[in-house]
């Protein structure tokens, strides 16, 4: 009589294929989701400073207080000129003062990698931009970038906007002042130039 050799202990090939071919259908079906967790969150920032300079733009207008972005510690926040004591006395201290009717924005999932007002580049770490009262706003644009996603996403308001817009970026796309608009050829000098 023949005995068996099988050790009733160990798996089978077929019982292991099957245990790998399962645990790559979970895998496939999880890190998708994950991913594009973390890719969404950090789209979703970006539509909060896209959120934020709208707010800006409006309350700029609305007020005609000199306002300022601050960017401190990764957070994004509004501050206003305000009088310390009586306003009607134009003699009495002035002070910058977070606004309060303007959300702040706290930077987690992106950063901000480059910065323009107007059309200067601004020190993008920590950066104040000032909007004087009764003058012009300049124009701001922000390149966020996220780590973990490898994106970038440019967010720009216009001097003459009421909304601040966003979009995505290309790799190792440069951010470049916003355009102004029209331009006259013939007060550019630019005559026989055809459009």
């Amino acid at each position: 009589m023949r005995q068996s050799r099988r050790n009733p202990g160990g798996f089978t090939m077929i019982e292991l294929i099957v245990v790998v071919v399962i645990l790559s259908a979970v895998a496939f079906a999880i890190v998708p989701r994950v991913v594009g967790s973390e890719e969404r969150a950090a789209e979703a920032e970006v539509r909060k400073v896209e959120n934020f300079l709208t707010s800006v733009a409006t309350r700029s207008v609305l007020s005609g207080q000199a306002m300022a972005i601050v960017l401190e510690d990764g957070r994004l926040s509004a501050q206003t000129l305000r009088a310390m004591g009586d306003a009607a006395d134009f003699t009495q201290e002035r002070r910058w003062i977070e606004d309060g009717l303007i959300i702040p924005v706290r930077l987690d999932r992106v950063e901000v990698s480059d910065v323009i007002a107007g059309s200067a580049p601004v020190k993008p770490g920590e950066f104040r931009i000032d909007m004087p009262s009764g003058a012009a706003r300049p124009s701001v644009s922000l390149l966020l970038e996220s780590e973990r996603t490898r994106r970038a996403w440019r967010v720009d308001l216009a001097s003459d906007a009421a909304k601040a817009y966003s979009m995505p970026m290309g790799e190792g796309e440069k951010l470049t002042p916003i355009g102004r608009g029209s331009v006259d050829l013939d007060d550019a000098g630019l005559t026989e130039t055809p459009w």
